[in-house]
């Protein structure tokens, strides 16, 4: 099996701040070649979506495809607002889609909550944001609202269970 080296040292800001983080854990990341090239396809289901606020990636390299707010909205502090995306996901087994927050609205006080859309779900898929700052914020129609993130998830669970571990925390 081949493998890269891949230095996580190039890209935006989002990429930046991944960079210090990776950084401070170690100085490289080994990962097979394998990886590095595999691409997959998800299909979209139409709920209204318009052609150009389909989920998009701007650079090959990016690990979340930007997806749109389709509405104008006010959120007042503190609370959560379920926005329609417009569109749903066919999500293969063993994966789950996410919506992400973005760094440019998290800053602000805006951040996408990330329940799982699994692989088995096809209704349409929705940005649940929350407003955990102390000012009302405007989003406005056609606003990037989050990243769209497919990763593969590997969990066995067992029936038997042993020993509980650290039971005097929450």
């Amino acid at each position: 099996m081949k493998y890269w080296l891949r230095l996580p040292l190039s890209g935006g800001s989002a990429w930046k701040a991944v960079t210090r983080a990776w950084i401070a854990m170690s100085s490289y990341v080994i990962m097979p070649a394998s990886a590095m090239t595999r691409r997959m396809k998800i299909k979209l289901i139409d709920f209204g979506v318009p052609e150009d606020r389909r989920p998009f990636r701007p650079h090959g390299n990016d690990v979340g495809a930007d997806v749109y707010i389709p509405y104008d909205c006010t959120l007042q502090p503190g609370r959560i607002a379920k926005v329609p995306l417009g569109l749903g996901i066919e999500v293969p087994g063993g994966y789950a889609g996410y919506v992400f927050p973005r760094a440019s609205m998290a800053e602000k006080g805006l951040v996408c909550e990330l329940p799982p859309v699994d692989s088995g779900y096809r209704e349409e898929i929705h940005a649940i944001i929350s407003n955990i700052s102390s000012q009302t914020q405007e989003l406005s129609k056609g606003s990037r609202v989050g990243q769209l993130v497919i990763p593969r998830l590997s969990a066995d669970f067992v029936s038997e269970l042993g020993k509980q571990r650290g039971t005097d925390g929450f």
